[in-house]
């Protein structure tokens, strides 16, 4: 994960971080799963961060709206 790494107080989502080379928003769970959201922008990732609810704020402006993928855990160890 990148060096901008958040751990959000939240019941699901462990820490965050966001690349702005490549206006990729990283999530990772609780239950060890990586998500990589495409082509966010910056303000998406700002926003996120003053978010009182992480879980609440992933599902209301992220899913559905960024094309996402599960990042393969050996993918993850490099």
């Amino acid at each position: 994960m990148n060096e901008n790494k958040i751990i959000p107080k939240s019941s699901n989502v462990a820490s965050y971080a966001y690349s702005p080379k490549r206006s990729t928003l990283t999530v990772e769970f609780k239950n060890g799963d990586v998500w990589e959201y495409e082509k966010v922008p910056p303000h998406i990732f700002e926003a996120m961060k003053k978010a009182p609810s992480v879980g609440k704020f992933l599902h209301e402006r992220l899913k559905g709206y960024y094309d996402a993928f599960r990042v393969d855990p050996s993918e993850q160890a490099k």
